[in-house]
């Protein structure tokens, strides 16, 4: 896939940031082209991810001083928003804790944990797994919060002006039910040891229950794979994998990962998220879970590159948030692209829709 001048450059940047040893560009851009590359970082949800690169720089290669100042801004409030989210998702979670509910910190800041610098990461919202009864824990919900938005898989929450929550029942589903079948059986068999894996998440000390690696691996691909299909995907995301696998992994765990992958239906997924974290990111062969798939690989950075952040730029998803037949057939006609990549996942999501709207429907969440 042929790239702009722009396009080409940030990727370099984005290499050079995430790894010391890759090259940084030698191009001299112009002050547009820096103002597009600042809009684009802004897109991916990646402003102080790529300061680490704009940093190896030499002196006449930087970016004009006003774009140079913009990133020096928004590269200190991410930290500050990283410190705010740090303490919101250690005092959620001991919250919960004290009022009898075991929970654990899915993605989000526990992610970051395994950035050189976690501060570097621009958060998102908290997204914990709740080991409860359903009904007790709606119900615990509903009494300390107003319009909580109750679904199947979690229940979505303003804790706070700025800080939203997503309480999980399960950490993801599928549409197609024999693989959610499979995937719900995944995690119920590796539930426990995620309740017992803490983690520090910064310098001041919060201490917070995450996933292990050895579920992520798996977990965080689910995640990507959804969010592909039925929104959109951004690079960020992709970084929080690359990080991941650079953890490391025994040659046993990788064969374990590949078996889980082909159960859950996700080996072509998997090779297009390879063809990414090599051709973009520049991640080693030897971390790869598998051979990496182009063609595929180059259809979801197609996707990544238009849509931005969780396709928030893509004009397909303009009126997602909304609850009427023309945004399920504009839905519909959006994962048309994906049929012939992902059959059964597609073709399942009219039911599974159409099944998931009467639950909320009968127990009046909706």
């Amino acid at each position: 896939m042929a790239h702009s001048k722009v396009t080409g450059y940030f990727l370099s940047l984005l290499k050079a940031s995430l790894d010391t040893r890759q090259p940084i560009p030698s191009e001299r851009l112009t002050a547009d082209e820096w103002a597009q590359i600042f809009e684009m970082s802004k897109k991916q949800n990646m402003t102080a991810l790529l300061s680490a690169g704009i940093e190896r720089l030499d002196q006449e290669a930087l970016p004009p001083r006003l774009i140079l100042l913009q990133w020096l801004v928004a590269n200190e409030c991410v930290r500050k928003r990283n410190i705010v989210m740090n303490r919101a998702s250690a005092g959620i979670q001991n919250r919960l804790a004290k009022d009898g509910f075991a929970s654990c910190l899915l993605k989000g800041q526990g992610v970051a944990s395994y950035y050189p610098d976690p501060y570097k990461r621009i958060p998102g919202d908290i997204d914990l797994w709740v080991d409860c009864n359903r009904h007790d824990f709606i119900a615990y919900i509903t009494e300390r919060f107003p319009n909580p938005d109750i679904k199947y898989r979690d229940i979505d929450v303003l804790i706070s002006k700025d800080i939203e929550a997503e309480f999980h029942f399960t950490p993801a589903v599928f549409n197609n039910y024999f693989n959610n079948a499979r995937l719900q059986e995944y995690f119920r068999s590796n539930k426990s040891l995620q309740f017992r894996n803490y983690v520090v998440l910064s310098t001041s000390g919060e201490n917070v229950c995450t996933p292990i690696n050895n579920f992520n691996r798996i977990y965080l691909l689910v995640h990507l794979f959804n969010h592909y299909l039925y929104e959109g995907i951004g690079l960020r995301q992709f970084v929080d994998y690359y990080f991941l696998l650079k953890q490391g992994f025994t040659q046993k765990e990788k064969e374990n990962d590949i078996q889980t992958l082909r159960e859950l239906g996700l080996m072509k997924f998997t090779a297009a998220t390879m063809y990414i974290l090599k051709e973009c990111l520049g991640l080693e062969n030897n971390l790869l879970l598998t051979e990496p798939n182009a063609d595929e690989g180059k259809q979801l950075l197609n996707c990544i590159l238009q849509g931005g952040n969780f396709g928030k730029y893509d004009p397909r998803n303009e009126a997602r948030i909304t609850y009427s037949l023309a945004t399920f057939c504009r839905h519909m006609s959006r994962n048309t692209h994906y049929v012939k990549s992902y059959p059964g996942e597609v073709l399942s999501s009219p039911f599974f829709k159409l099944w998931h709207y009467c639950y909320r429907k009968a127990n009046r969440y909706i």
